[in-house]
């Protein structure tokens, strides 16, 4: 599996950069299974590209996943910050990146 393909992304100009906001593909939700607890990154922190970034429990399997783009992490969704609210279909946005242009 690679890694970048688990992501779909949307970037739009923002005042101090653009902002890319990121979610998991609906296609690797229906692999993984019913998300149960994402351990994220802080809002403020740094993310490198291609380093991982995310740790996924989901119901059918464990695994890290890396980040597709370099930025400033600006905003976490927080349905799906730590334990997963059962309201949450994995499908939402899982963060918002700033990325200097």
């Amino acid at each position: 599996m690679n890694q970048h393909d688990d992501w779909w992304i949307v970037k739009e100009p923002g005042a101090r950069g653009t902002v890319a906001t990121i979610g998991f593909r609906t296609d690797r939700l229906k692999e993984w299974g019913r998300l149960l607890f994402l351990d994220l990154p802080n809002k403020g922190a740094y993310l490198a590209a291609a380093d991982f970034f995310v740790s996924i429990e989901a119901r059918q399997m464990i695994t890290f996943s890396a980040a597709p783009l370099s930025g400033q992490v600006i905003a976490i969704n927080p349905l799906l910050n730590g334990w997963v609210d059962t309201a949450a279909s994995g499908s939402e946005w899982l963060l918002k990146l700033l990325i200097k242009d």
